[in-house]
């Protein structure tokens, strides 16, 4: 499942879930530049509003105090810093299960952008796998933001395909968040 839905535009081959995360870190930068201009979140509250159920859910809690508070000091606020560790915990468990030959496939092709990424960037080894592909698509995404009117704006072929490996393994993440959220209950045995 993916966010093209709900996103027309910006991140439209990002599966749902792990778009979530790149979502609430270009929402709390927006936080922080409002701020910086002096200018009511309010605006940015009605925006993200207007969103699917799932999306103003996490904007609620994004947008409560103590999250503004945390993004200000130069944090990721509670409820992304929870959607990113579950994502990785899942992304842990489902990497080493050696039945699951479709996501270790999809692994393997990202571990190398994952190893040049943590020997480019010194603050990289003290996060996690998903942090860094979320990072590779956020950093994509802005500058595709900001220099989407700039000559020369496109992608190589070679991000271009980065960046669709990632969301393979996105798509693979996100099919496994949503089993472990969306389990279907046991149903009640008719009685006789």
């Amino acid at each position: 499942m993916t966010n093209q839905a709900n996103t027309p535009g910006l991140l439209p081959d990002v599966p749902e879930y792990t778009a979530q995360i790149i979502h609430l870190w270009i929402a709390e930068e927006s936080i922080r530049i409002l701020t910086r201009q002096q200018q009511p979140l309010e605006l940015l509250q009605q925006h993200l509003m207007q969103s699917d159920p799932l999306r103003q859910s996490l904007m609620k809690e994004l947008l409560s105090e103590e999250s503004v508070a945390q993004i200000l000091s130069g944090q990721h606020a509670p409820v992304t810093k929870q959607l990113l560790a579950e994502c990785e915990a899942i992304h842990k468990k489902v990497s080493q299960d050696e039945r699951n030959i479709v996501y270790q496939g999809c692994y393997i092709l990202v571990l190398p952008t994952i190893v040049a990424f943590r020997a480019k960037d010194p603050h990289a080894k003290e996060m996690g796998e998903i942090e860094i592909l979320c990072t590779i698509l956020y950093n994509a995404t802005m500058q595709g933001l900001i220099g989407s009117s700039a000559a020369g704006a496109e992608h190589s072929p070679t991000d271009t395909r980065v960046y669709q490996q990632i969301s393979a393994l996105f798509a693979l993440l996100d099919q496994e968040y949503h089993r472990k959220h969306h389990q279907e209950e046991p149903q009640e045995k008719p009685q006789s």
